[in-house]
């Protein structure tokens, strides 16, 4: 059978189906599926926040679509950072948002939903207060309780002091502060994990290789094992990384494969490979070189490495998209040809 790709238009305009041509015959390859996107506030909100767009039910069978063709299993619904109080906005916990979870499952009973939580440290998050940490997780287990989903998608930042000037609302915070913070992140996954043991537990890092540069500060491999007990799932940032030649970017894709691999042994946990489907603002293009991070170059890079480090395959559990509401038509497509086709 040939595979469909249906791509939704901006703001519920329309619904665009095509086909791609069925390579299955010649290529038996089976990568990873646990694929997840993250996605935009709009079915949580009811409303697009910068064009006050409304929702429609078609928007959300558009959407909907497009998961189940393309072959995702997880979605990241935004759901506003974690405010600097610690609580989640109000409309995470509205009618409108429940309601969205309910058609999206009739539409495709299989998706996952995952509310996206976090933030910036010193912007509105404070994971080194005890008071805001009890706070935050008191929200998170709220929410997950009136949405009824599974569990959420944590996402927390920290901004390298050379790039702050990026974002002025972020609060300067100094060296010993940067060199703690892993151990608060990993402090905040303990505690929600103790408040919520059945939850599953989606997790954010960048690229584990050394040569990445990041605006965002880097998780080291010994930080990361002090976090995988308490995560199902975790994505690795495979992009604005600040690389620039495909040698390099090669190298880099092997010595991440290999990170992966090696704490597999002792953490068995679901890792994705993340994906940049969008253009950088100006102020942050040095970081996301699309002439090697590109759909196409990023993906059959992965595949080939992770053929070369183990034939048979297995280390890479599926791709993670950043993001929904920037990908188009031919970027699906070229998800499609070069992962998401590659399945039983």
């Amino acid at each position: 059978m040939r595979l469909i790709i249906l791509a939704a238009g901006l703001f519920g305009l329309g619904l665009t189906v095509y086909f791609v041509k069925d390579r299955f015959k010649t290529n038996r390859t089976i990568l990873g599926q646990q694929n997840a996107i993250w996605s935009e506030s709009i079915y949580f909100r009811g409303h697009q926040p910068t064009t006050k767009v409304p929702l429609g039910d078609q928007y959300i069978q558009d959407y909907a679509g497009v998961l189940k063709a393309n072959n995702i299993k997880y979605a990241y619904f935004y759901a506003g950072p974690i405010g600097k109080d610690g609580h989640l906005p109000a409309y995470v916990f509205s009618d409108t948002a429940r309601a969205s979870i309910r058609k999206f499952r009739q539409l495709y009973p299989e998706l996952i939903i995952l509310p996206w939580c976090g933030g910036i440290q010193h912007k509105t998050i404070y994971l080194e207060d005890s008071t805001w940490r009890i706070t935050a997780i008191g929200d998170l287990k709220r929410m997950i309780d009136t949405l009824g989903v599974t569990g959420v998608h944590l996402d927390f930042e920290y901004f390298m002091p050379q790039y702050q000037h990026l974002d002025s609302a972020v609060a300067p915070g100094n060296a010993g502060e940067m060199a703690a913070y892993p151990g608060y992140v990993n402090q905040f996954h303990r505690q929600l994990r103790d408040s919520l043991p059945q939850a599953f537990i989606s997790s954010v890092v960048t690229s584990t290789c050394p040569a990445s540069i990041h605006w965002k500060r880097k998780t080291s491999l010994d930080e990361l094992r002090g976090l995988l007990p308490y995560v199902d799932q975790i994505s690795f940032l495979f992009y604005d990384m600040n690389i620039h030649d495909s040698i390099a970017f090669r190298q880099c894709a092997i010595q991440q494969v290999k990170d992966l691999q090696e704490l597999k042994k002792t953490h068995p946990v679901q890792m994705l490979i993340a994906i940049a489907t969008f253009q950088n603002t100006p102020e942050y293009r040095e970081f996301h070189d699309m002439k090697v991070e590109n759909i196409i170059n990023t993906l059959s890079t992965l595949r080939d490495v992770e053929a070369m480090i183990k034939p048979d395959r297995g280390i890479i559990d599926g791709i993670s998209i950043y993001c929904g509401w920037e990908t188009n038509i031919n970027e699906w497509e070229d998800i499609a040809n070069n992962w998401t086709q590659y399945h039983e």
